[in-house]
């Protein structure tokens, strides 16, 4: 199983059972991040992930570095349409996204 892989695993996990880890991914704009920042609220994702990882016994994962494993995590959220990214550009029709991610809202 490769480090995607099993970052998937764990994710689905810690989504369908802990609800601080939904949390912490739900926002899309800074404004709506728990800690007052999305990659704040990545970082302790992420934690999370590693943590579990340890306890269920994917020591490759376990201590891999957290921002590789933001990196996979990103991935696996674009493989289900989940990335803050996407949901952002989905929210709503007072926001124009600019093709290099921008979000404005419509005047």
């Amino acid at each position: 199983m490769n480090l995607n892989d099993q970052v998937e695993a764990v994710h689905r996990i810690l989504v369908n059972d802990v609800e601080q880890y939904r949390a912490l991914l739900r926002a899309v704009f800074g404004e709506q991040a728990i800690e007052g920042s999305l990659v704040m609220d990545d970082a302790l994702a992420v934690i999370m992930i590693r943590e579990k990882a340890l306890k269920i016994g994917y020591s490759e994962l376990a201590t891999e570095k957290l921002a590789t494993i933001r990196r996979s995590l990103r991935v696996v959220l674009r493989r289900y349409g989940a990335s803050r990214e996407e949901r952002r550009k989905r929210i709503s029709a007072d926001f124009v996204v600019t093709p290099q991610g921008e979000v404005h809202e419509q005047t």
